[in-house]
């Protein structure tokens, strides 16, 4: 008997929903070998190649539109509700389109993560249709519609598609996600180092006493930072792509078993990088971001933890100034007990029994 497809539509907006949904995805993977997976994502193809077991198919499409970002810091609210209004004018034929690679992937359940168009399709197929998130994209539109008038159908669009979902999982650190009406909260999705800390660290280089700071900033870099100060204390160690003298992360590391052996963690607020520093137990310094509504409620869940967490100004990040915040903070940091996963075990179980029944 054929094994019917889990077919995956993933945001393509930064990296943080491919990193989250390749975990599902790999746990799927690990419970059943043979199952055939499908992403349809456009999310950066190295990005899911690192992350994807590699007989795991990766279709390019671009099935939502996410918010308009020059860098992680900046946003174009209009040009994004713009966007999103065109992909609503051309809503029926994308639909048909979606519909007709269901079919011939011979799918047996969707997942999304979370285009709305992804969510339609499965309900327009007849198909068992799952989401996962901690924040929809009729939330994170929110504050553009009150800016800016004429756009009231993009967010009831998206809220209207939402609510055919069959399940939401609902991930920590999350906004109500009213939207769906049918709501399961689960653990941390997150990758989880299995690699000892102090063995990553020697496979850096760093030497006894020398403090490790990771650089993150995602999909759409930092923009301009102020890097010429990053030299000046030889016990303090900045680290990232643009800064490594080489590949990055090298010596067969991944980027999860270098947020594990950091110090800390510089990034801006978002989910994922977040979540993978809660899974590791490493203390985050978080650079604001002004216009996200993400933004500030992450920070307050972060604070609801007693996380250990620090906020650098962008003005500093831009001035190189960070460099004093970082030294300081480290001196007030302890290490914190990594917060449990498990949360896509639990998603790819559910998956797994729909295909199953599909």
């Amino acid at each position: 008997m054929t094994q019917r497809a889990v077919v995956a539509y993933v945001s393509g907006h930064g990296l943080g929903h491919a990193a989250r949904s390749a975990e599902v995805l790999r746990a799927l993977r690990e419970r059943d070998p043979a199952r055939p997976i499908q992403v349809r994502s456009a999310a950066a193809p190295w990005f899911l190649e690192e992350r994807l077991p590699p007989d795991i198919e990766v279709i390019p499409v671009t099935t939502d539109i996410g918010v308009l970002q020059p860098d992680s810091f900046g946003s174009d609210p209009l040009g994004s509700l713009k966007r999103y209004a065109d992909l609503i004018a051309r809503w029926p034929e994308r639909l048909q389109e979606e519909v007709a690679a269901l079919r011939a992937a011979d799918a047996g359940v969707v997942f999304a993560d979370i285009p709305p168009l992804g969510i339609a399709a499965g309900h327009a197929a007849g198909l068992p249709t799952f989401a996962m998130g901690n924040f929809g994209w009729d939330w994170i539109y929110r504050p553009f519609l009150e800016r800016f008038a004429g756009f009231e159908a993009v967010g009831a669009s998206i809220a209207d598609t939402y609510a055919l979902t069959g399940r939401l999982f609902r991930l920590p650190l999350a906004e109500p996600m009213s939207a769906f009406p049918r709501q399961t909260d689960i653990p941390l999705v997150a990758r989880v180092s299995l690699r000892n800390r102090d063995e990553t660290r020697r496979l850096l280089g760093l030497q006894p006493g020398q403090r490790l700071v990771l650089l993150s900033f995602g999909g759409f870099g930092a923009g301009t930072i102020g890097a010429d100060r990053l030299r000046e204390d030889p016990e303090l160690i900045f680290a990232s792509a643009d800064l490594w003298p080489g590949p990055f992360p090298p010596h067969g590391l991944s980027y999860t078993d270098v947020v594990a052996a950091s110090d800390a963690v510089l990034t801006k607020p978002g989910f994922s990088m977040l979540a993978e520093c809660l899974a590791n137990g490493t203390p985050i310094l978080a650079v604001p971001r002004e216009g996200f509504i993400e933004a500030p409620m992450l920070i307050e869940e972060l604070r609801a933890r007693d996380w250990p967490l620090e906020i650098v100004p962008r003005e500093r990040l831009v001035s190189g100034h960070f460099v004093e915040d970082v030294r300081e903070a480290l001196e007030r940091f302890e290490r914190p007990e990594p917060v449990p996963t498990g949360g896509a075990e639990i998603v790819a179980e559910a998956l797994l029994t729909a295909s199953l029944e599909a």
